[in-house]
């Protein structure tokens, strides 16, 4: 779920048993596309500026038409099915998908006035290109700086994708159980204050708060998107928004049903926080949940913990329109990048991002047990 600075986004590269709310979230600028079957796996990650269009969700069911013109798509598919890794058959991979990602980039940009960033990755290759300018969205700004392969996005909600499965490393390691109640793995101070503000918070189980399942409320309404409007520059703490910008009473009863909420992203951070001993929230090491020994491969991730996003990245944030506030076309570039802590201030290249889903879920990855992928 977005701050203002990451407006309209929402990912569709979600853990798996998110992947069913894809139809009711908004403009899926995220996606994972592959050729026919094939005897090898191939995952490629999109990542566009935020010139986000106004929501439309429908159209996730009809993602070939929205990003390709149907020839296109259709040439690509046959260009992919010809690709093997093991360079047996077909075209050189290196030509042949370069072609079909550059040509695809090419045609986002054409369409979206966004800069687009697309990316390629396996064991055996690694392939990135560019188009469109960092500077430059929805008609806004002077297109002076071309995008480049190696720019740091700002990923909004897939942040949600790094902070799941670091909580189930801490299942893996029985340190937590997903049937206990989340306040059984909060500082005591931040379990009093929470239960003050949500009385019925003890009802929330670990796992729902994974699966979204708790009824807690969205914090990103009305109030908080008028706050952060107003002080753009401001970086709202955890804390801060779970007194001031949750709803005390529950939606509804913990597991009766699933409603996207960030909130829930912004308390598993703080159960985080307490097992790993951070004297304050912003102690906390969210590259953590890469292993030690593979962490040097992800030299362009970051997790942001102050500051606005001019101060981060030279990738600007254009913003059509936003759900619970009435605000201009704009420029929000120097919104706060914090974006609601462990539910959105993942900065990162898209390279990044696609060797991390990689590793995530492929069996034998490393990150989770086969048991917490299932």
């Amino acid at each position: 779920r977005p701050s203002p600075c990451q407006a309209g986004w929402r990912p569709c590269c979600l853990l798996p048993h998110q992947r069913s709310r894809a139809a009711s979230m908004r403009t899926p600028w995220r996606l994972t596309l592959a050729g026919p079957p094939v005897s090898w796996k191939l995952l490629m990650m999109l990542v566009m500026s935020e010139c986000a269009l106004p929501p439309q969700p429908e159209r996730i069911a009809e993602a070939e038409e929205l990003w390709l013109p149907k020839q296109q798509l259709q040439d690509h598919k046959a260009l992919l099915s010809d690709v093997q890794l093991d360079g047996s058959q077909g075209r050189s991979l290196d030509l042949s998908l370069h072609g079909a990602l550059k040509q695809t980039a090419k045609h986002l940009h054409a369409k979206y006035d966004c800069a687009v960033a697309l990316a390629f990755f396996s064991p055996a290759k690694n392939i990135v290109v560019a188009d469109g300018y960092t500077d430059r969205g929805l008609g806004l700004g002077r297109a002076t700086r071309k995008t480049q392969p190696d720019d740091l996005f700002v990923w909004g909600s897939t942040t949600k994708m790094y902070t799941a499965p670091a909580v189930l490393q801490l299942v893996d390691a029985g340190k937590a159980k997903l049937e206990a109640p989340v306040t059984e793995y909060l500082d005591d101070s931040v379990a009093t204050a929470v239960r003050k503000h949500i009385p019925r918070i003890d009802s929330v189980l670990l796992g729902h708060a994974l699966h979204m399942t708790s009824g807690l409320a969205d914090y990103d309404g009305e109030a908080y998107s008028a706050a952060q409007f107003s002080r753009r520059a401001h970086d709202f703490a955890p804390l801060e928004i779970l007194l001031n910008y949750v709803n005390s009473s529950l939606q509804f009863t913990p597991g009766s049903q699933q409603r996207y909420s960030s909130t829930n992203y912004i308390l598993l951070g703080l159960v985080l926080a307490h097992f790993a001993g951070s004297p304050s929230w912003m102690d906390f090491n969210q590259l953590s949940v890469i292993p030690a020994e593979r962490r040097s491969m992800y030299n362009f991730t970051r997790f942001v913990r102050s500051g606005t996003c001019s101060q981060h990245t030279p990738v600007h944030g254009f913003l059509e329109g936003y759900s619970t506030a009435s605000i201009p076309k704009q420029d929000v570039w120097n919104v706060s990048c914090l974006g609601g802590w462990t539910a959105g201030n993942l900065l990162a290249t898209v390279s990044d991002v696609a060797r991390f889903t990689y590793d995530l879920y492929r069996p034998g990855g490393g990150i989770i047990s086969a048991a917490s992928l299932q």
